[in-house]
C-alpha cells in the first residue's frame, strides 16, 4: 500500500508541475519538451496520459494554415493508424488539427528507442518490432499501382527511384532491408556515409546495388540469405507477404500469433547477436527490373 501511495503522490506531482505545458483538447494528455524523434516535417515528443498514468508519444506535424478539407487529407496517417489494432502496429489514441499550424497525433511510446540504437545496446534482443509512420501509406485497392515517391531512402525499392509504377511489393523490399539491419547491426548503406550521403544512397539503390551489409550474411545462414534476397529481388520476382510465410527461414513452430491465430516464425521471437566476419566491400547488383 505504501508503494502504491508513493506512486500516486509522484504521479500527482508530475501532473501538477506541468500545467504550463501543452495539453490536448480533452486535457487527458500532456506534452513534455523531451524530443524522442525528428522527421522531415514531424517532431515527436515524450508525453503523459494523465488518465492512465502511462507515457505516450506526441507527434507534431507542421502543416501551416490549411483548409478543413486539406487537414482531413493530412490526417490520413493518423486515421489509418487508429483503424488498426495489432500488437505489432503502433497504437494511435487520438489526433487533431490545432487550426493554426500543427496536426497532433497521440500514440504509444516506443520506450526502447529506434531499432538501430536498440541493436547496438544489446547482445540479445527481443524482436518486438512495431510498425509506425504511415505518412505515405495508402489503402490498397484491387490492382493498386502508384508512381509517387516517398519513404526512407535506404529502405525504398529501386522501382520507386526509377519512376516506375509500383504496388505494395515495395513494402516487401523495405522489410527485407529491415531484417538485414536487425541481423547485422549495420545501418543500411553505411558505407556511403559522408557529405553527400543521401544522394549517394539514392544513386546506389537506383543503380541496383545491395548494401555491403548483405555480404556479412553470406556464410552465416543460407536460409536467411535466401530470404533477404527474395525480399529485395526485382519487383517481378518479389514474393507477396503471405508467400514469405512458406519460406524455410520462417518455418512455423506451432506457436500462434494471439490476434491473427497465425504461426509465429521461431527466428523472429528472438535473434541472437551474429558473430559475422567482415568481408571486402564487394558490391552485388540487383537484377534488371
Amino acid at each position: 500500500m505504501a508503494s502504491s501511495s508513493r506512486y500516486e503522490s509522484e504521479f500527482e506531482t508530475i501532473v501538477n508541475n506541468h500545467n504550463d505545458l501543452e495539453r490536448d483538447p480533452t486535457r487527458q494528455f500532456i506534452r513534455f519538451n523531451k524530443v524522442v524523434g525528428i522527421g522531415t516535417s514531424k517532431r515527436v515528443y515524450e508525453g503523459l496520459d494523465t488518465y492512465n498514468g502511462i507515457k505516450i508519444a506526441w507527434s507534431k506535424i507542421e502543416v501551416g494554415e490549411i483548409t478543413e478539407a486539406e487537414s482531413n487529407k493530412r490526417c490520413q496517417e493518423a486515421e489509418m493508424m487508429k483503424s488498426l489494432n495489432h500488437q505489432n502496429i503502433l497504437k494511435c489514441y487520438t489526433y487533431w488539427y490545432d487550426g493554426r499550424k500543427f496536426i497532433n497525433i497521440i500514440t504509444d511510446l516506443c520506450s526502447s528507442g529506434n531499432l538501430r540504437d536498440y541493436i547496438l545496446k544489446h547482445d540479445l534482443f527481443h524482436c518486438t518490432v512495431k510498425l509506425a509512420g504511415f505518412g505515405v501509406a495508402v489503402y490498397k485497392e484491387a490492382e493498386y499501382v502508384n508512381n509517387a515517391s516517398g519513404g526512407t531512402p535506404e529502405y525504398m525499392a529501386p522501382e520507386i527511384y526509377r519512376g516506375k509504377m509500383y504496388n505494395e511489393l515495395v513494402d516487401i523490399h523495405s522489410f527485407g532491408m529491415t531484417v538485414l539491419q536487425m541481423v547485422t547491426y549495420d545501418k543500411i548503406y553505411c558505407e556511403y556515409e559522408g557529405l553527400d550521403y543521401l544522394n549517394d544512397v539514392i544513386a546506389a539503390v537506383e543503380a541496383g546495388f545491395f548494401p555491403v551489409a548483405l555480404s556479412k550474411v553470406d556464410d552465416y545462414d543460407p536460409q536467411l540469405l535466401q530470404f533477404i534476397q527474395k525480399c529485395v529481388a526485382p519487383a517481378s520476382l518479389r514474393p507477396a507477404a503471405l508467400e514469405l510465410f512458406r519460406e524455410p527461414f520462417l518455418v512455423a513452430t506451432g506457436e500462434h500469433d494471439r490476434s491473427q491465430d497465425r504461426p509465429t516464425p521461431s527466428r523472429f521471437r528472438s535473434l541472437r547477436k551474429l558473430s559475422l566476419t567482415r568481408k571486402s566491400r564487394a558490391y552485388t547488383q540487383f537484377d534488371s527490373i
